[in-house]
């Protein structure tokens, strides 16, 4: 079931908030400086933050439920995933107007899965990652770019596969299951080496702008 889907990938995603936090106080202990050991101390707060975001996420979808799709604001859904993520000093912005999606309600855990995928897997090259629309009579793409290293080009199709890779394989299948439930599909069509480019295609009565 989704629900159940969900509730795993959130359990390992905090599950690796919890190894980073143990990480950053291990090796916090080696410092002898109090501004290298706070440094470290700031960023396990920040995961620290991710986890009580994370579960603030799953208690709202249980208030609201998951199952009946909904009108939804595309920005205010990618904020929302934004303020799941441990900060970073990476450029995030949304270059669009204000559109609605008819979407599942996970619609968030959407955005959120393709930060965490970006942050993840951008290495240094990552610094900014931006969200934008080309529309048509028909239909509206969404597009969220990064400029971190990219996905090869024998693996475009297999990052959506159930348990592919590592850390984020997972994420990237539940984000296309979610797309799927209200017929959005997605696809990867950016330039190995220089960023991701995700293709959400938005069919013709599944957007409109918002009131």
């Amino acid at each position: 079931m989704k629900i159940d889907l969900l509730f795993s990938i959130t359990r390992r995603d905090i599950l690796d908030q919890l190894s980073i936090i143990m990480n950053y106080l291990e090796r916090a202990q080696l410092k002898t400086s109090h501004e290298s050991m706070q440094a470290f101390f700031d960023k396990t707060v920040e995961s620290v933050e991710s986890i009580r975001n994370q579960m603030a996420f799953v208690r709202s979808l249980q208030d609201i439920g998951i199952t009946t799709p909904k009108w939804q604001s595309v920005k205010k859904s990618f904020w929302d995933a934004v303020a799941l993520i441990a900060a970073s000093d990476v450029d995030i912005r949304i270059e669009m107007d204000d559109i609605e999606l008819y979407a599942d309600p996970l619609l968030s855990r959407v955005f959120y899965n393709l930060l965490t995928n970006s942050i993840q897997h951008g290495d240094n090259q990552l610094t900014k990652i931006t969200l934008l629309s080309q529309r048509s009579a028909e239909t509206l793409i969404l597009i969220y770019e990064d400029n971190g290293r990219g996905i090869p080009a024998d693996e475009k199709e297999k990052i959506f596969e159930f348990g592919y890779g590592a850390k984020t394989g997972f994420g990237l299948f539940l984000v296309r299951e979610i797309l799927g439930y209200t017929g959005l599909t997605i696809t990867e069509t950016g330039e190995p080496g220089h960023g991701v480019k995700f293709e959400i295609l938005v069919p013709k009565g599944k957007f409109r702008n918002s009131k």
